[in-house]
């Protein structure tokens, strides 16, 4: 038993001491604690159903955790669990000062210098962004500076700042684009124009001079596609139901991953496309340093916007120049049955699991129960927290229960948190990282549990 991710995103891996361990079966309850190390026994020897409760010592910041529908085939007798803080758990030294990285003049396809543009309230890389210049992550405002991208000046020319990597050089991919394409129909943005340098590295203090950097047009295409799922679930969110899908390319680890275009749909704009043809660079050509291509699509009612509302979550990869987008239904409102102190909600029938989050007043992850399929309630291993608490539902068709006790090593889906309001604008992405197949999650709505 180990703390796993904090709220900086950072692992942690400390034991956990003294936690309680509450183990279900069909013979009974076995109970046990955790000592220095962080290990417990069950008294668990045989192939068994049961279920796993871990309750952390109070003032510790960790949540608790309750695991259903588990089996010994599945888990083996030697479990990994971490549980989610309430804290930051990486270091807290200061990180290194503002250099400049990269230096160049961007161009326009016939050869002129391409001024720079950024719609009021934008940021650079947003839709409407003109002379766009993205070195592998996207930019934060420091000191009136866009660190890791940039925006051209009324010459052209761009500089590229970085707080990364002290003196040390970085090598990174170079993006630039003009984000100015938008379809007939309205419902697609994408990139007109741009240039790709698959490696530049960041030099010393004046930074690396690249030079012209020439864009040329964008000539190809992919499709986004949608399945019934996908506009069943669109549909049933009502007139303001909408889809929104990020069309991004992989650039690798420690890289932010880049958006070339977006797409919506639904009853709230008036549509419901059955596929959707959208314009992107050639980024997967011969030497280019980005790995593939996905779209990562949002569905949810437009007229919430406090981040309440149901949220449907997928991740697709390209196949054969297809995006294909589908949707999983959300878990129906969660309700306190105070008789069985245990919450309950409505199944999804594609759903292999499902996550009840209950969180404090701040915001706080207090408890997390799991269940597998078919599931539609999970019992609270304590007593209720006081007014102001609230809570939702997660449902995945992608991994089983038996993840939450074996995956400890990344902090397990237990640390996830529904995501606030999704729109055009927004930098979402989706906490699961392997997009080499379709992956589908959903949150129901959010329930607040007294005054």
């Amino acid at each position: 038993m180990v703390e796993g991710v904090g709220t900086d995103g950072q692992f942690s891996g400390r034991p956990v001491v003294c936690a309680r361990v509450l183990v279900e079966t069909g013979l009974g309850t076995f109970e046990a604690y955790t000592d220095s190390s962080g290990s417990f026994g069950s008294g668990l020897s045989g192939p068994s159903g049961y279920a796993v409760h871990v309750l952390p010592p109070e003032g510790s910041g960790l949540a608790a955790l309750s695991v259903y529908d588990l089996h010994t085939s599945q888990t083996g007798l030697r479990l990994r669990v971490a549980l989610p803080v309430n804290r930051p758990v990486g270091p807290t030294q200061p990180g290194p000062g503002l250099r400049r990285a990269v230096t160049g003049v961007l161009l326009d396809p016939s050869g002129t210098p391409q001024p720079g543009f950024l719609p009021p309230g934008a940021r650079p890389g947003d839709p409407g962004t003109i002379g766009f210049v993205w070195w592998g992550a996207y930019g934060r405002p420091s000191d009136s500076t866009w660190v890791d991208s940039a925006v051209a000046d009324d010459g052209g020319r761009f500089e590229v700042w970085t707080a990364s990597g002290g003196a040390r050089p970085l090598t990174r991919p170079l993006f630039a684009g003009n984000y100015t394409g938008r379809s007939a129909s309205r419902d697609v943005w994408f990139f007109r124009e741009y240039a790709l340098v698959p490696s530049v590295a960041s030099g010393q203090d004046g930074g690396t001079a690249v030079g012209e950097v020439r864009m040329r047009q964008v000539d190809r295409s992919l499709l986004v596609q949608y399945d019934q799922d996908a506009r069943d679930v669109l549909r049933s969110l009502g007139r303001d139901g909408l889809s929104f899908v990020y069309v991004v390319a992989d650039a690798g680890p420690g890289l932010d991953s880049l958006e070339v275009a977006q797409a919506h749909t639904g009853p709230a704009v008036g549509t419901l496309a059955l596929y959707q043809v959208v314009p992107v660079p050639a980024l997967l050509d011969t030497g280019s340093p980005f790995r593939g291509i996905s779209g990562l699509g949002y569905a949810y009612d437009a007229s919430v916007t406090d981040g309440t509302g149901e949220l449907s979550v997928t991740r697709s990869p390209l196949v054969g120049g297809v995006i294909g987008v589908s949707y999983l239904a959300a878990p129906g409102r969660p309700w306190w049955d105070g008789a069985r102190s245990s919450f309950s909600w409505q199944a999804v029938p594609q759903a292999t699991a499902y996550e009840v989050n209950l969180r404090d007043r701040q915001g706080r992850l207090v408890w997390a129960g799991v269940r597998g399929r078919g599931g539609g309630e999970a019992r609270l291993p304590f007593r209720l927290v006081g007014p102001g608490s609230f809570v939702y539902v997660y449902a995945t068709d992608s991994r089983g229960p038996e993840t939450w006790v074996l995956d400890g090593g990344s902090g397990g889906p237990g640390t996830l948190r529904k995501a606030g309001r999704t729109s055009a604008g927004s930098r979402a992405r989706l906490a699961l990282e392997d997009v080499s197949r379709p992956v589908r999650e959903s949150f129901s709505r959010t329930v607040f549990l007294g005054p």
